[in-house]
């Protein structure tokens, strides 16, 4: 039986050691040949999903919530406290801001020459983008490349998103929309209307917000740079979200060799 288990050890020892020299022999490979994405693939396999740590929640006095619902009670807490503080800025201390000079060679569309010059400052064997385009074949096909880069650049920049306004009154929430409104005509920017939502916080009746005379959509959440906004100030819909996410990641790592 001791020689069976001894026998077991060493294999398993081998098949450990053997997947190891072979993962480090794929990553090495297409290393070299300057496959970024399969580099970083076999990375992370080879390092595992990393564990994010986080602190626990504390009370005022610094004791460490356990119960779902204190918790829940400390984030409304904190929250209540956190937007109900209003901050106000001295007029001397506007006064003391230096003004600076207009840029007025900001406005000017990129020029090719410009354009030319970004592609050529980017560096090679990076980790790829969201297209999955190497850096490398921009750079070489450069010269085929810069008048189509060059026409979609001056389309997008008519276009921008998340952008966000916001206020501790209804009334001075219109006034910011309207002067908002006012200035995006001015740059030749239209705003959408169905994109565009309102949401009162702790509020008896949701606001009435109107964009040229249009009244804006109520929402009841939504989710902005990653975390769910709700009108009530609770966090159930992001703490499932997220507990959600930390259930798929765990799974992900029961299943890893």
């Amino acid at each position: 039986m001791r020689n069976a288990r001894t026998a077991v050890k060493r294999m398993a020892r081998q098949c450990a050691n053997d997947y190891w020299l072979t993962l480090c022999g794929y990553i090495q490979s297409v290393s070299e040949m300057g496959y970024i994405r399969g580099m970083n693939e076999g990375i992370k396999q080879a390092t595992g999903i990393p564990v994010k740590k986080t602190a626990p929640l504390k009370s005022k006095t610094g004791e460490t919530i356990t119960d779902r619902k204190q918790q829940m009670d400390r984030w409304v807490e904190h929250y209540l406290e956190l937007y109900s503080r209003e901050t106000s800025v001295s007029q001397e201390a506007l006064n003391a801001i230096p003004d600076l000079t207009v840029m007025e060679e900001l406005d000017a569309t990129p020029t090719t020459s410009e354009l030319e010059k970004a592609i050529n400052s980017l560096k090679s064997r990076k980790a790829l983008g969201n297209d999955s385009i190497p850096q490398e074949v921009i750079k070489q096909e450069k010269s085929v490349l810069l008048e189509p880069l060059h026409e979609l650049l001056c389309t997008e920049l008519l276009f921008a998103d998340d952008a966000a306004v916001v206020s501790h009154s209804e009334k001075h929430l219109q006034q910011l929309i309207s002067k908002f409104t006012r200035a995006c005509k001015e740059f030749g920017l239209t705003i959408s209307i169905k994109k565009t939502n309102v949401m009162g916080q702790g509020v008896n009746s949701p606001p009435s917000i109107y964009i040229d005379n249009k009244a804006l959509d109520v929402a009841e959440n939504f989710t902005y740079l990653g975390t769910t906004i709700t009108n009530n100030l609770f966090l159930n819909t992001e703490l499932d979200r997220r507990i959600v996410k930390a259930s798929a990641v765990m799974s992900r790592l029961n299943k890893r060799v």
